[in-house]
């Protein structure tokens, strides 16, 4: 699969939300006092993709995930703008620094011997989802119907006996593709299994 963009990483954020949240998001970017500013009349009634085209014009692609994971924050959807920065920084978004460093271009976390990139939330809750997510074959529909796992490995998933060995036959596949594969994964199991997923944020937090 081709390198994830900070736009397409916006896009999976954007796109994952219920309408009620979508809207409360588009409310919160509009109300925001801070230059520049969005205007209603550009961003009302418009698609999430469209929104994030609006937002990348008006603050650049770096500051646009600061602006949505600040504003994702605003609307308690605090996991989802942890998960927005963890996809974000594996596509070259670099997070503000602080004050003294302003416009310095240091040398990334790694080099710098800083910490390691953060887990995908995927491997972070692999156990839980192994043990837990009993219904797979929707979410194999999703997948499959987005092309991230072909006929063959569809069967070869449906074949096995158990959700949770389903599961760990899903995850082979994953982890050979990468992480636009766990990101389409993320948006199916927030779409299908909701109730799952808000444990597995919740746990995360508590964990903190």
């Amino acid at each position: 699969m081709p390198p994830k963009s900070i736009r397409k990483c916006l896009d999976g954020i954007l796109g994952s939300l219920s309408k009620e949240n979508f809207d409360k998001f588009v409310h919160e970017l509009v109300q925001r006092q801070q230059e520049p500013r969005v205007l209603r009349n550009r961003v009302e009634g418009k698609r999430y993709w469209q929104v994030v085209e609006v937002m990348i014009q008006t603050f650049t692609e770096n500051t646009a995930v600061d602006v949505a994971m600040e504003l994702l924050e605003e609307i308690d959807l605090s996991c989802e703008a942890e998960e927005l920065g963890k996809s974000a920084r594996s596509c070259g978004y670099k997070p503000p620094s602080g004050p003294s460093d302003a416009g310095a271009a240091g040398p990334p976390p790694a080099a710098a011997g800083g910490p390691p990139p953060e887990r995908h939330f995927v491997d972070t809750h692999r156990t839980a989802l192994i043990q837990d997510l009993s219904l797979v074959d929707p979410i194999l529909d999703v997948l499959r119907g987005e092309g991230v796992i072909n006929p063959e490995m569809y069967n070869n998933i449906r074949a096995e006996r158990t959700p949770q060995n389903k599961m760990r036959k899903l995850f082979e596949y994953l982890d050979a593709m990468g992480e636009e594969g766990k990101d389409v994964f993320l948006s199916a199991l927030k779409d299908q299994q909701p109730f799952l997923y808000n444990k597995l944020c919740s746990s995360a937090q508590v964990s903190k």
